[in-house]
């Protein structure tokens, strides 16, 4: 069969039209290159505890604390405010920072009477560590964070918050030889404790509990345990390590 000339021509002038034109298009095509996205996310690095007071010397927890619960998260709108305020002035500015300290603790239920009573008599040395101020509801207003202790060992601490010009008590823990840390707007509370068989001044077991503000107050979202090797044991008998249960927290 013999194939018209006309139809051949047309056929030979389209592929060497196209075989010219392809080569042409993708080489002329403009290249991007390295291409401006604007400014690189910043990479914050997870929160890690941080002691509120450097003298409470429980060991500090490593993997613990960074469990898959560990990432800060924004705390919860207050809804309502706790059960009842402090009968104690307005500060200044609704500011935590202005909340009257001494006031505060002896208006707070939750304090204890050994603390009370010191605190009425005393006139420079009153077991008080230096005021923490720390965002503990997600705001981005500080919380005021109190520490005191007695001669015996006890330790209260206690965290306050203003709403609407009134102080609210959101976090109190009463006992002996623990440590509070800072973790994001979480505290971690950390306490040495004995197991079976511990001697009396080495406990191995450490508990930490996290707590997490949920609009009214700061709540324990988990306990973890760690165990850890024992100190050696001092010849005379001198080092004791007393541990007890909490007999309040939030």
């Amino acid at each position: 069969m013999i194939t018209p000339p006309a139809r051949t021509s047309a056929l030979v002038v389209l592929c060497a039209s196209l075989a010219i034109a392809l080569p042409v298009a993708a080489g002329c095509a403009p290249s991007r290159g390295v291409v401006d996205a604007g400014p690189a996310r910043k990479v914050v690095p997870p929160p890690t505890p941080q002691p509120l007071w450097p003298d409470q010397t429980v060991p500090v927890p490593t993997e613990s604390a960074e469990s898959p619960t560990a990432g800060r998260k924004p705390g919860p709108v207050a809804t309502a405010p706790p059960p009842a305020p402090l009968d104690v002035p307005a500060p200044l500015g609704d500011d935590a920072r202005n909340i009257d300290i001494k006031a505060a603790l002896l208006a707070d239920a939750h304090v204890d009477a050994v603390f009370k009573t010191r605190l009425r008599t005393c006139q420079d040395d009153c077991g008080l560590r230096d005021p923490v101020y720390r965002d503990l509801t997600g705001d981005g207003r500080p919380e005021l964070l109190v520490s005191i202790s007695n001669t015996a060992g006890l330790t209260g601490t206690y965290a306050y918050t203003v709403i609407a010009g009134k102080v609210f008590d959101i976090f109190w823990y009463e006992l002996d030889h623990y440590a509070v840390d800072g973790l994001g707007d979480d505290l971690l509370v950390r306490q040495a404790v004995p197991a079976a068989g511990d001697p009396e001044c080495c406990p191995s077991l450490l508990y930490t509990t996290r707590y997490r503000w949920n609009g009214r107050e700061m709540d324990a979202i988990g306990t973890e345990t760690e165990f850890r090797q024992q100190p050696p044991l001092v010849p005379n008998g001198t080092a004791t390590a007393t541990t007890s249960t909490p007999r309040s927290t939030s």
